[in-house]
């Protein structure tokens, strides 16, 4: 994550009025909510390289990076970055906010992993109705060059399931219905088959 520019470090606190807000003060705020979820949905003192899309545009081209994150607990800090443009930055006051999601222990060992295409995880990650134990799995994905990786319990990807399904019932959803059949095709052979990467 080493750049030539120091770390920029921000106080998620701060965040917090923005996320309603629309513009580029509101998104800039909702992506720091995302790498808050996606690094308390994992151990900290782990780099996982995320499902998380850098927002930079380098010369006017959208950065084809995904971030990376690590959580450390003392001091709590989030450290983040980008591999491909080197962008980084320290995020610190996330503890107890909507978006701190480690009161949901992931296992040292998860039960099932599956992998989507960066389509279906996008979809699953467009709904908003998740439950905790669902949101854990979604946020806590990791990118690696065969596709989005999601692990979690096995009773995690049954409450996941039930959540796609409900949100499928919702007419204002703007997620195409055959990319959500998709993963769940996907999610369901997984839980299925109870353990191990499966596509």
């Amino acid at each position: 994550m080493e750049t030539r520019e120091p770390a920029t470090a921000v106080d998620f606190r701060d965040c917090l009025p923005l996320m309603l807000v629309s513009g580029p003060a509101g998104l800039r705020a909702r992506g720091l909510g995302r790498l808050v979820a996606a690094a308390t949905a994992i151990h900290g003192g782990v780099t996982v390289h995320t499902a998380i899309r850098c927002r930079r545009r380098p010369l006017r081209h959208a950065c084809q990076g995904h971030l990376l994150v690590r959580r450390q607990d003392v001091p709590a800090e989030i450290q983040w970055g980008c591999p491909e443009c080197r962008d980084r930055g320290i995020l610190r006051g996330y503890k107890s906010t909507p978006q701190d999601l480690s009161a949901q222990k992931p296992l040292l060992e998860p039960e099932c992993v599956v992998t989507l295409d960066e389509t279906e995880y996008r979809a699953l990650e467009g709904i908003l109705t998740l439950r905790p134990a669902a949101e854990r799995i979604i946020m806590g994905a990791a990118y690696t060059p065969h596709g989005i990786r999601l692990s979690g319990r096995r009773t995690d990807l049954d409450i996941l399931l039930d959540d796609i399904f409900a949100a499928a019932e919702d007419p204002d959803l703007s997620v195409a219905q055959a990319t959500l059949d998709r993963a769940v095709l996907v999610i369901d052979r997984v839980r299925r088959a109870g353990a191990g990467p499966v596509r």
